[in-house]
């Protein structure tokens, strides 16, 4: 059977379009997220009149709403490093100029140490009790995240950081920051790389205040609030 193979020139252009720019961990994270989306059931745009998704400075996408499942079928990082090889494999190695084939292969082996040493946290981002005001008992800190790390992120997980950031002044975090934002802390306490505009939604733009003035009358506050102030208050 005759192998199919695509324009190489201009495809090789368009598959790593702004590579140079990113560099190659940004890169691999807005494909990879670019994918999930695209194969969500149930993406959704924060904006209705957005058609194309924004990303952070660290690839992530920030305007989409999604869960990594086509129906109920999971989507896993394995299966997109799969995906992308099976992409490179149509380019027709032999028409690339060296540069190019070495940047391929770059990537190639890129997505092998991937596949073989699935999501951990970065080791610029700092670990949970990092994030807590140094005189906080750190078996609590364990506890809070054993209790509090399956979180769904978005309201509930939100009241949980403003509870802990501005009611109970625990935690400090800064918006926008390399490795010291909300983001962060949401990654350190769950272990994933869960995206935040879920959580970030309830919050006012670069600020941790949260946008619904009446949230302390919501149920799922009083219930987190109850459940966390009595790991705190443990004697």
């Amino acid at each position: 059977m005759m192998k199919i193979t695509i324009d190489t020139r201009l495809h090789f252009l368009g598959f790593f379009l702004k590579y140079e720019s990113y560099g190659i961990d940004v890169f691999y994270n807005r494909k990879y997220q670019f994918w999930l989306i695209s194969n969500s059931t149930d993406a959704e745009y924060l904006d209705k009149e957005d058609e194309l998704p924004q990303y952070d400075n660290d690839g992530f996408i920030t305007n989409v709403k999604f869960t990594p499942f086509e129906k109920s079928v999971p989507l896993t990082e394995k299966d997109f490093i799969q995906n992308e090889f099976k992409v490179l494999s149509f380019f027709d190695v032999e028409k690339l100029r060296s540069d190019q084939l070495r940047l391929l292969n770059y990537y190639k082996v890129f997505l092998t140490n991937k596949s073989n040493n699935p999501f951990k946290l970065n080791k610029k981002i700092l670990e949970l009790k990092d994030f807590f005001d140094k005189d906080f008992d750190e078996n609590k800190i364990q506890m809070i995240k054993e209790r509090f790390k399956d979180l769904t992120v978005g309201k509930k997980m939100a009241h949980l950081i403003y509870i802990l950031h501005t009611e109970r002044k625990l935690i400090v975090y800064y918006a926008n920051d390399k490795t010291r934002a909300r983001k962060h802390f949401i990654q350190a306490l769950t272990e994933s790389n869960k995206r935040t505009a879920g959580v970030d939604e309830f919050f006012e733009n670069n600020n941790t205040t949260l946008k619904d003035p009446s949230f302390k009358k919501d149920g799922d506050y009083s219930t987190i609030k109850n459940q966390l102030e009595a790991i705190i208050d443990i004697q």
